[in-house]
């Protein structure tokens, strides 16, 4: 009897950063700072960490651009917006609006 090979669910992080084309350190700063794709902890905080394929594959879909200008308004979205023309470069800056405000009490 032959069975087929299933397709693999979960991702260790090495694996899913292959599958990303990223490394392994950028999946772990991405974790840190809660920029990347969601993932599953196993146990405590120093326990094995595993990356569901379905939610690699929305992530990656959630950052699909069809255009250079797409991916600008995209900072916008993360509070952020272009700075002034500054010694030839172009400089991000925190956007006024999305900046949460202390309450005068």
């Amino acid at each position: 009897m032959h069975t087929a090979a299933l397709p693999q669910t979960y991702f260790a992080p090495a694996e899913a950063a292959e599958y990303l084309g990223v490394t392994t350190r950028t999946m772990a700063q991405w974790r840190r700072t809660g920029r990347g794709p969601t993932y599953v902890r196993l146990g405590g905080l120093t326990s094995r960490v595993r990356y569901e394929r379905a939610r690699l594959d929305e992530w990656m879909r959630a950052r699909q651009h069809l255009h250079t200008v797409d991916e600008r308004s995209s900072t916008a979205d993360v509070g952020w917006v272009r700075g002034e023309q500054q010694e030839g470069t172009r400089h991000l800056k925190p956007d006024p609006e999305s900046v949460p405000r202390r309450s005068d009490t």
